[in-house]
This record gives structure tokens, C-alpha cells and sequence, in this order.
């Protein structure tokens, strides 16, 4: 219909643009694309068919549609959007370094915009230049920028990994109360206080904490329990989480936490309640799910059960690389080696995960690549030295 309506206007480039996203829409990618072209050759400067054009292509090449952000950069070099989505198109291929440079002179070129200064420093600081990512973020503040306090919270974050704990401090404690950003700003400091000052400090702030919601409780609970992990105090993190299921008894949050306490004490039966009450509140909680499936294979019981967990996780989760992994696993257990391989090498191309890579060094052994599977750990350990999984696989199966 769209098309017989437009049909009269073929001259407009705005006619076509609207065929071409009506196409994309039904399924016609090539229809979508001829039709953007034919808009963007008619109207040059215009940068929607260009932005709908690199959409589309995305979908079938991210090369193809990078490539053509390329040119309209170089033909439109004072548009904005071209630039941002040129820009994002890197940050989206992981090419980090000119996405960064890219950001650099879109911040040059747009002082004011916030939202640029941000990026900047999100990306700086994921490539460790602590400097540049904080200058950018103390711009953002001088913006009009929306969320400030987000911005608070990573400056905060970046002062805490360079170690500068009073800076770290002073900009957690200046995140304001009822915005997003402050439990995490909240936590983020009890931490930073625990490897000034120890533990007990740090329990000491959260128990300080006034919170305004039962929710935002629960999340401090969770903090605490974190930290008390994170000491190697994993019976004190259960006991923590185990109190707050009388009080909190309809957060599933906390019940999965719970759970997962449970597992690292080999509290079996604990770890299944916890789980199916997760469930319970929460039926479309694919890690709980996956986590009661892997629990039970891990332990090469009831591998069947286990199964059809995982695969029910994997029903509301199908690219989660841990899911897969968990997949991978039960296949192992049940001895199906050949598809317990092909699901460990999809987890292992999604997350190249310590755990994923030992679980396919033992599938690799079962199938007598006793050779990849060494080089396999022996890369894992180069990227991830001193893991005490890959270091237990390696002296178990490759001495």
C-alpha cells in the first residue's frame, strides 16, 4: 500500500526513505536498501537514509554498514549524528582505540554535549588512561548533562582504582540520595573503606546506611555479603544472606544470592530450595535456572533433571555464553562428548571464560586432543594467570 501511495512522489527522497523503512520492516532487506540509496541520492546531505542505510546493513554486515559511515563522515564531516553513529559503529566492532580517537574529536568539536564528554571517558578509562577519562567526566559535569551523578559515581570509581582513596571517597560520598546512582556509590565506598581500614570498617559503614526502601536494604545486605565473600568468609556471607530471607522473604534477588552462598559450602539441598523459590517469585529467572542445573551436574547427580533446567534457561537466555557453558557440561556428564564440544566452543567464542575453557580442556581430553587441550589451558593460564581452576584442570589432566 505504502508503495502504491508513493508510487506518484518517486522524486522525493522522503517518499523513498519511507518505502525503504516499511520494507525493512516486512522482511525486504534488499528493497530497504536500494530504496535508501536511492534517497540518499537524491538528497546528499541528508543524513537519514545514510544512518537508516548503515542500520540495516548492520544487521547483515557491521563491516559493510562501518564502511559506509566511513564515507559519510569524509562527505558530511559537520554532522553530528554521522559522527556519533560512525563512532558507535567502532565502539559496537570492539575497535576501541578509534573509537576513542573518534570520540576525542566529536568532544572537540561538540564542547557542550555531555553525553560525548561521558563516552570519552567510559572508553579512556576502559583503555586505563585514568587522566584523560577523568578530564572528560569533569567536563561532563560542566554540561547539561542528565545523569551527574552517574558521571560522580565513575569518577569515584576511576580515583579507587588508581588507589587515591580519599579522592574516591569524597566523590561516592557526593552522590545524592534517591538518585540511581547512590547504592552502588554507597557500596563502591564501603569497599574502598575495607582495603583502607579492614572488614569490620566497612560492615560498620553499611550498617550505617539509612535506606528508603526495603529493596534498596536488601541491596546493602547483598554488599555486605560481597565483601564478606570477597575475604574468603564464605560461611559469614551465608549467614548474612541466610537472616535476611526471614525478614526480605519475597526478593529473589537475595534468594539467588542465598543459593549460590549455599553452593560454595556444598549445601545441596539449601541450594535447591533457594533456587526454586527464585523460580517461584521470578519464573523467567534464567540464571536460576541454569544455576540449579549446573549445581546438580556439577555434582553428576540427577543429570537428566539437570538437563532440562539448562535447557529451560536457555529458553529464556539462548546466547548466554555461561548457560551454554552449563550446557556444554551436562552433555559431558552424560557422556555425549562430541555435542558436549560443539556447545563448549560456542560458550568459549561468546565469553572466553577461565571456567569455559577448563570444562572444554577436559571434552578435549575425553576425546583424545590431549594436545589442543593443553595449549587451550596453557592459554588460559597466560591470559589469566594464577587461576586456581585452570591450574587444578592442568595438574589433573595434562601432569
Amino acid at each position: 500500500m505504502v508503495t502504491r501511495l508513493t508510487a506518484p512522489y518517486a522524486a522525493m527522497p522522503e517518499a523513498n526513505l519511507v518505502v525503504a523503512q516499511i520494507a525493512f520492516n516486512a522482511g525486504d532487506v534488499d528493497t530497504a536498501l536500494k530504496r535508501a540509496q536511492t534517497a540518499s541520492e537524491q538528497r546528499r546531505d541528508w543524513e537519514a537514509p545514510v544512518l537508516f542505510s548503515a542500520q540495516v546493513m548492520g544487521t547483515r554486515d557491521p563491516a559493510a554498514g562501518l564502511r559506509l559511515l566511513e564515507d559519510a563522515r569524509k562527505r558530511l564531516p559537520q554532522s553530528k549524528p554521522i559522527a556519533l553513529a560512525h563512532a558507535r559503529a567502532l565502539v559496537a566492532g570492539g575497535q576501541y582505540p578509534k573509537a576513542l580517537t573518534e570520540f576525542k574529536r566529536l568532544a572537540a568539536q561538540f564542547p557542550n554535549d555531555g553525553e560525548i564528554g561521558v563516552t570519552v571517558g567510559a572508553l579512556a578509562s576502559q583503555a586505563g588512561d585514568a587522566d584523560t577519562a577523568a578530564q572528560f567526566l569533569q567536563q561532563a559535569l560542566n554540561t547539561d548533562y542528565a545523569e551527574k551523578d552517574a558521571v560522580v559515581m565513575m569518577l569515584g570509581q576511576i580515583e579507587a582504582e588508581r588507589g587515591n582513596a580519599s579522592a574516591a571517597l569524597k566523590w561516592f560520598e557526593s552522590v545524592r540520595p534517591g538518585t540511581a546512582s547512590f547504592m552502588p556509590a554507597q557500596v563502591s565506598a564501603a569497599r574502598v573503606v575495607m582495603k583502607q581500614s579492614g572488614l569490620a570498617a566497612a560492615r560498620e559503614r553499611l550498617h550505617a546506611l539509612r535506606t528508603d526502601s526495603p529493596l534498596e536494604q536488601v541491596q546493602v545486605i547483598l554488599a555486605e555479603a560481597q565483601l564478606l565473600r570477597e575475604s574468603g568468609d564464605d560461611r559469614g556471607a551465608f549467614d548474612v544472606l541466610d537472616a535476611a530471607t526471614r525478614e526480605y522473604a519475597g526478593v529473589a534477588d537475595l534468594w539467588y544470592d542465598h543459593g549460590m552462598a549455599a553452593e560454595r559450602l556444598d549445601m545441596i539441598e539449601v541450594v535447591e530450595t533457594s533456587l526454586r523459590k527464585v523460580i517461584e517469585l521470578k519464573p523467567d529467572h534464567a540464571h536460576a535456572y541454569n544455576a540449579l542445573g549446573f549445581s546438580l551436574a556439577d555434582r553428576n547427580v540427577r543429570l537428566l533433571e539437570a538437563r532440562g533446567y539448562i535447557e529451560q534457561a536457555l529458553q529464556l537466555s539462548p546466547d548466554d555464553p555461561f548457560i551454554i557453558d552449563s550446557l556444554g557440561w551436562v552433555q559431558y556428564r552424560l557422556g555425549e562428548f562430541e555435542d558436549a564440544e560443539v556447545s563448549l566452543r560456542r560458550a568459549m567464542a561468546l565469553k572466553d571464560d577461565p571456567e569455559v575453557v577448563a570444562h572444554l580442556a577436559e571434552v578435549l581430553v575425553k576425546r583424545d586432543k590431549r594436545t589442543e587441550a593443553g595449549d587451550l589451558i596453557s592459554k588460559g593460564l597466560r591470559k589469566n594467570p594464577g587461576n586456581s581452576v585452570l591450574q587444578a584442570v592442568q595438574t589433573r589432566l595434562l601432569p
